[in-house]
């Protein structure tokens, strides 16, 4: 199935993912969490993957238009543990908290004409509604109780 450019042409959705997973193992380890949440915040909240001028925004974009949401989620859980793991090992838990927030946005609700950012938003609220988010969550929880009992 060819878009209607078909000059663009499109990764398999491993190598898509791999960019992905690739963009948010580097920054977090060179950014501050802050720069870091935005960037995720951008990318797949905010609408970055309509805009496609990053390789991962392109990447996430690939995956959008190949329409498995099954692979999105996966993409995305596997983003947050990205985070969440290199945040856990640096006490970051101010950090890990945004990023579980970050899922609260009213954007993700916003209605749109855009075939492709309904999808996205769509598949978000997917995502928050399902296991793989309440698992996160309970993660997210017990490593702030952890934090908590340190601090004590």
């Amino acid at each position: 199935m060819k878009s209607g450019n078909s000059s663009q042409l499109r990764l398999p959705i491993a190598e898509s993912q791999e960019i992905i997973y690739g963009f948010f193992i580097e920054i977090v380890k060179k950014q501050p969490p802050e720069k870091v949440l935005a960037e995720f915040k951008q990318l797949f909240i905010h609408e970055g993957a309509i805009s496609k001028q990053t390789e991962a925004q392109q990447a996430l974009y690939n995956i959008i238009l190949v329409n498995l949401e099954s692979e999105f989620i996966n993409t995305i859980k596997r983003c947050c543990y990205i985070l969440v793991n290199n945040w856990e090992e640096s006490r970051q838990h101010e950090a890990i908290q945004g990023l579980v927030k970050s899922f609260t946005d009213p954007i993700i609700s916003k209605y749109s004409i855009s075939p492709t950012l309904k999808r996205l938003r769509s598949w978000l609220k997917t995502f928050i509604n399902g296991k793989e988010y309440q698992e996160l969550k309970l993660f997210c929880a017990k490593s702030e109780q952890s934090g908590d009992q340190s601090k004590d």
